[in-house]
């Protein structure tokens, strides 16, 4: 007997109004960048969700809020790391946190926007 698999399809829509680009908060310019592990998830499987922010001062950001994903997903785990690099006497650091995500539901699902706060921006 052959199991059937199903799949979801994940479609990641605009998760940050600054993917990909430079956002400004005070003094620092940072870059945020959301991404996930695959798009095609097994019944009752998980992926990765990868939120990287650089910049010069990333060690002070903090986690984005997940309110408006749980809903949707479950958490099963959550970590971070931080890289700084020095090249030729400039600094650039970069802080990934990563989420471990299972779908409440089969079928088509969309992760909804994120929000990160830092230096009383958005």
């Amino acid at each position: 007997m052959k199991m059937k698999i199903r799949t979801l399809l994940l479609v990641v829509g605009y998760l940050f109004m600054c993917t990909h680009s430079p956002c400004v908060f005070g003094a620092s310019t940072l870059s945020i960048v959301a991404k996930v592990s695959t798009q095609k998830v097994p019944l009752n499987g998980s992926f990765t969700f990868e939120v990287s922010v650089s910049g010069e001062d990333v060690g002070n950001v903090p986690a984005p809020s997940l309110d408006a994903v749980t809903p949707y997903f479950t958490v099963i785990s959550t970590s971070q790391s931080t890289s700084v690099s020095f090249v030729n006497g400039a600094m650039s650091s970069t802080k990934r946190l990563r989420y471990t995500l299972r779908p409440k539901k089969s079928g088509a699902q969309k992760i909804p926007s994120v929000a990160l706060s830092f230096k009383g921006r958005r």
